[in-house]
């Protein structure tokens, strides 16, 4: 375990399992260990089942979590050294209706006479939602964190980031296949 001081306090580097069980049994959980950056520090998997959101508007928050595979995947990344940012990543069966759901929601939450904020990065879309705590509301509040909330798609899985830099930097990670699932040391404990 290495441990490191910060201005924020301690960070403390290393491997933990909880209750014997290191992720989700679920299959589509360990799908996403490939898009879980080397750099992670703090990651955390769920069931959908254990989450308790309210959904924002008249947004069908039931119909768009039985697109879900179940599993939910909320890292933390220090990005630079003043502040951590979150990612939350779960895979969707219908990434196209999953996005288009989204994007509407986006644009029923823009301030009025303001533009959808959209920006191309890597073969997708990083598109601004403008709802603090988004994921809060989805999933309940251990999804925390979010003070803007951002959103893309990539293959199969859904990426909400409390920054654009924050899903960048998952984009990025995983296109240099610096992830979990590629590091021999994180692998030990996912296998």
């Amino acid at each position: 375990m290495g441990i490191e001081a910060k201005e924020a306090g301690l960070r403390l580097n290393g491997t933990s399992v909880l209750r014997g069980k290191f992720i989700s049994n679920n299959e589509s959980g360990l799908n996403l260990k490939n898009f879980v950056p080397a750099n992670a520090s703090v990651v955390k998997w769920f069931g959908l089942n254990e989450t308790a959101g309210e959904g924002v508007n008249s947004f069908d928050l039931k119909a768009f979590n039985e697109l879900s595979s179940g599993d939910l995947c909320l890292l933390d990344l220090d990005l630079n050294n003043q502040s951590t940012d979150r990612v939350l990543l779960t895979t969707l069966s219908d990434i196209d209706l999953g996005k288009q759901n989204l994007t509407s929601l986006a644009r029923a939450l823009m301030v009025q006479n303001d533009t959808l904020f959209r920006e191309s990065f890597m073969d997708t879309e990083i598109v601004f939602i403008n709802q603090t705590q988004l994921p809060e509301r989805f999933y309940g509040t251990q999804f925390s964190g979010f003070e803007q909330t951002y959103f893309t798609t990539f293959n199969d899985v859904l990426l909400f980031g409390s920054s654009i830099d924050a899903l960048k930097s998952v984009l990025l990670e995983y296109d240099a296949e610096n992830t979990w699932g590629r590091s021999i040391e994180k692998r030990r404990f996912i296998d």
